[in-house]
């Protein structure tokens, strides 16, 4: 027979860690009263939460309830059209009450124009000369040929410069023959430095320079007396130079005015009489179609500086003299697309003469202050195509802050203004005076000296140009009075108050107005029905927070009871809310002191409680609106008033009631919110004391896996030894 002992498991055959799990299972259930315990505060912590928005939307609709200004709903006044396809209003708090017959005989329209069946705008290549600079003579830069003849204003040429006699009436006669050292490329300075080299060798008193205005020669005689005559050459050169005179006069002679035009090496300061350009930092704006450039002319003194600059600014264009040599040309490079010249901020385009345009259409309504200029900006190919009318309806529409529109239709363009009336009538303003792209397009009149008339041609033939439609103003009446305005809707200055919004004209069995239109009634009166639903949805809030902590504070003998069964402060603020509701107002002479007061004239009460039990109310709301349009005002002072007129409102049920609701509801400082926040608090101790509850197990199971695994090893030694001692006995038995 043997003996042994026998063991299941690892080591020593014991399950020390089932023992050491259940004992660490028993340990664990602090934890657990912890975590129920925080669960418990955070559905509280959410109810009161819950409840904070409920008071919060509640305090929302008492604000509107006493709300005081402009948007008080006591004084709401409503519009009401008999008939809404011919008329809508609306009405503001100074609106009178009445009833206004309204009859409508046409609506405002809006103004179109039209371009012609088959009408097109050629291809352009713009260009743009500038202002006479009136430039005076500089003596040293200034040729003959840029000098104009005194007689023909022609521009001095080799034929025109000749022989002079003149006379001091001392000496005798000089004859001076400029046409034989001089042609018309030599300088100003040069004729005066021959004139007056051959006078000083002839021993003449007279000598020639330039006038006080530097636009033409004086000559002065030393002994005040002097004749100048044309030579026997029949050149006539002192009549062209204006000098000539009968026979002796009295010195100084001033030939006037030779307007001299500007070179390429005139200096700026010549130019405007002298005065120059006052405002060169400022720079020019270039624009060629949708392209714009500003060019620095910071650095320019010469002429040739300011057309350097430009042709050099990226731009294709290029710019010149003109032809009548008085001014700046710019002409673009480009065909389609319009040209512009305007100031940087400054006056320099005005100082240059050059503040201008070319082939810029020019767009506004009469209500509209000043032009808009639409920029064409293309159509043009390879083979010199026409700009296209989608080019031109795209320019327009291009255009910023405009106030019309264009489209093209059935091949047409068609521009129309965006707002209806005669005071929105469209002006349109041709590229040329003659021949530009609405005369083209037969929009305006064919006429080589006007260039804004809008052609009435349409009228009569359909394929033609010109008015498409009038602009023209509504026609309506209100209690017989005719009335016209250039608009159909937000009419806000026919009736004090009120704001008219006309839609269609009205029907009528004959042409004589108003008396054959349809009328349309127009009832202006308190707005029942906005302040009862602005009073019923302060019911419906109240009733929603009351049905809310009634349901958390239920005591419930045979199921569970509420969230905040056991929370007194719920408990109070649904009771206080119900008190404040059934307030009943001091005795100030107003006649009603309580909602469960109002009833209608047929004796319905608007509010009664709610058979519920938990302090809801119930509204009847045909007789709160019945009571609202008999005596408004009486109804809004029992839910605020004003009890010594300051402006201020300082009672009634809703200013009791937004008081309470506002120590609850507001934020931070809200009893609801302090609520919420200790939960909040015990919520976080709870979570530090998981955490240190945590630490204390894991400590406790670590000392136990430890003294476990000591045991399991002492048992499993004695073990051994039992196993040795029971084979011994074996060994003896058998012996």
């Amino acid at each position: 027979m043997t003996n042994s002992i026998s063991f299941a498991g690892m080591g020593s055959g014991i399950d020390f860690d089932s023992l050491r799990q259940a004992l660490m299972l028993v340990e664990r259930q602090s934890l657990t009263r912890i975590t129920d315990k925080q669960s418990l505060l955070k559905q509280k912590r959410d109810a009161f939460k819950d409840i904070d928005s409920r008071m919060d939307s509640l305090k929302t609709t008492l604000s509107s309830l006493l709300d005081y200004t402009s948007t008080n709903i006591f004084n709401k006044i409503s519009a009401t059209s008999s008939n809404t396809s011919v008329l809508t209003a609306t009405a503001s708090t100074s609106a009178e009450a009445g009833t206004y017959d309204v009859r409508v005989k046409n609506l405002a329209q809006a103004e179109s124009v039209i371009s012609a069946t088959g009408a097109s705008a050629g291809s352009f290549t713009a260009g743009y000369s500038g202002t006479d600079l009136n430039t005076i003579i500089e003596s040293n830069i200034t040729q003959l040929g840029s000098l104009h003849r005194r007689d023909n204003s022609a521009a001095f040429t080799n034929e025109d410069i000749g022989q002079l006699s003149i006379d001091d009436g001392v000496t005798g006669p000089v004859s001076i023959d400029l046409g034989a050292t001089l042609t018309s490329s030599n300088t100003v300075q040069d004729a005066m430095n021959e004139v007056n080299n051959q006078l000083s060798l002839a021993g003449s008193a007279v000598t020639v320079s330039l006038n006080a205005s530097n636009n033409g020669l004086l000559f002065t005689s030393g002994t005040g007396n002097i004749s100048i005559a044309d030579g026997v050459d029949g050149k006539q050169t002192a009549t062209k130079l204006g000098a000539a005179t009968a026979d002796l006069v009295d010195s100084p002679i001033d030939g006037g005015d030779l307007d001299p035009s500007i070179q390429l090496d005139s200096n700026l300061s010549a130019l405007n009489g002298g005065d120059g350009v006052s405002d060169l930092t400022s720079g020019i704006t270039l624009k060629l179609g949708t392209s714009s450039q500003n060019i620095n002319l910071s650095t320019a003194t010469k002429v040739s500086d300011v057309i350097n600059s430009i042709n050099t600014s990226g731009l294709s264009v290029t710019s010149s003299i003109d032809s009548g040599g008085k001014g700046f040309r710019i002409d673009a490079g480009t065909s389609n697309l319009s040209l512009a010249i305007e100031e940087n901020g400054g006056t320099t385009a005005s100082d240059l003469g050059l503040f201008g345009d070319s082939h810029v259409l020019q767009i506004k309504r009469a209500s509209d202050s000043s032009y808009f200029r639409v920029f064409l900006n293309g159509g043009y190919d390879s083979n010199g195509a026409d700009l296209s009318l989608n080019d031109i309806r795209d320019s327009i529409n291009a255009v910023s802050g405009k106030t019309f529109s264009s489209s093209v239709v059935d091949s047409r363009l068609l521009i129309q203004s965006n707002d209806v009336g005669t005071a929105n009538a469209l002006q349109l303003k041709d590229n040329a005076l003659s021949g530009g792209i609405f005369e083209q397009l037969g929009i305006l009149i064919n006429d080589a000296s006007d260039d804004t008339t809008i052609s009435n041609d349409f009228a009569n033939n359909n394929e033609l140009g010109g008015y498409l439609q009038t602009g023209s103003d509504a026609v309506f009446s209100i209690n017989g009075i005719t009335i016209t305005r250039s608009q159909n809707t937000g009419i806000t200055d026919a009736l004090s108050g009120v704001t008219l919004n006309l839609i269609a004209p009205s029907s009528s069995t004959g042409s004589n107005f108003p008396t054959d239109y349809a009328s349309t009634t127009l009832t202006i009166k308190k707005d029942s029905n906005s302040m009862a639903n602005s009073i019923e949805s302060f019911v419906n809030q109240y009733n929603s927070a009351i049905d809310l902590i009634s349901s958390d504070i239920n005591i419930n003998p045979e199921g569970a009871d509420g969230i905040l069964a056991t929370e007194s402060l719920a408990r109070s603020l649904r009771d206080n809310l119900v008190n404040g509701v059934t307030a009943l107002n001091p005795d100030l002479g107003y006649t009603y002191r309580s909602l469960f007061e109002l009833k209608d004239s047929e004796g319905n009460y608007a509010f009664q409680m709610s058979d519920s039990g938990n302090g809801k109310i119930e509204l009847n709301k045909t007789a709160l609106t019945n009571i609202l349009d008999e005596d408004a005002d009486s109804v809004a002072k029992v839910f605020r008033y004003d009890s010594n007129s300051d402006g201020n409102i300082d009672g009634g049920i809703a200013y009791s009631l937004n008081k309470y609701v506002a120590s609850y509801a507001d934020s931070p400082s809200g009893v609801l919110q302090q609520q919420m926040d200790s939960y909040q608090s015990e919520i976080d101790n709870l979570d530090d004391e998981l955490i240190y509850q945590q630490e204390k197990l894991d400590a406790k199971d670590a000392a136990l896996k430890k003294q476990f695994a000591t045991a399991d090893q002492l048992v499993s030694s004695l073990q051994s030894q039992s196993n040795y001692i029971s084979s011994q006995m074996l060994q003896l038995s058998k012996n």
